[in-house]
């Protein structure tokens, strides 16, 4: 392949590229939020093992976040979440089991969605043992426009 063929095909593969971002974007889905804490069933005395499963919820004030705490019966391991401001943020936290998994929060028409997802099955991953694990992800309300958002679930 020459000089100018290679020119040609990187300036196609970036045009490419280009177009499948925009279609990612127009789409509606974007990932928001920053993980503040995570629980697992493997670590050792902790509260997940009797809390499982949660439901996914969304938190969106102090009220809540206590009544959330004192349900999971692990309060001190629970402390990251006190640390979130609820008059800019609201809290999504969510429950998987996970080996090669990982959660994430998207945004679509203003609602947020607790996602788990794998970037890449592999072959020769066997996992034996998959521990249930809580996720918590702050998500600020600039990223909603300011306004409070709904929670959907997946069925």
């Amino acid at each position: 392949m020459g000089n100018r063929s290679a020119r040609v095909w990187g300036a196609a593969l970036a045009v490419m590229v280009a177009m499948v971002l925009a279609a990612c974007e127009s789409a509606g889905d974007q990932r928001v939020g920053e993980l503040v804490g995570s629980w697992s069933q493997a670590d050792s005395d902790s509260w997940v093992e009797d809390a499982m499963p949660i439901e996914t919820v969304l938190i969106t004030s102090d009220v809540e976040r206590e009544e959330w705490i004192d349900a999971m019966d692990g309060a001190d391991e629970l402390d990251p979440l006190r640390d979130v401001d609820l008059s800019e943020n609201v809290l999504v936290i969510g429950g998987y089991h996970r080996c090669v998994e990982y959660s994430l929060v998207l945004l679509e028409a203003g609602a947020l969605e607790f996602v788990v997802t794998i970037d890449k099955e592999d072959e020769n991953t066997h996992c034996s043992w998959s521990p249930y694990t809580v996720d918590a992800w702050a998500v600020p309300l600039e990223a909603t426009g300011g306004e409070v958002p709904e929670l959907h679930s997946e069925p």
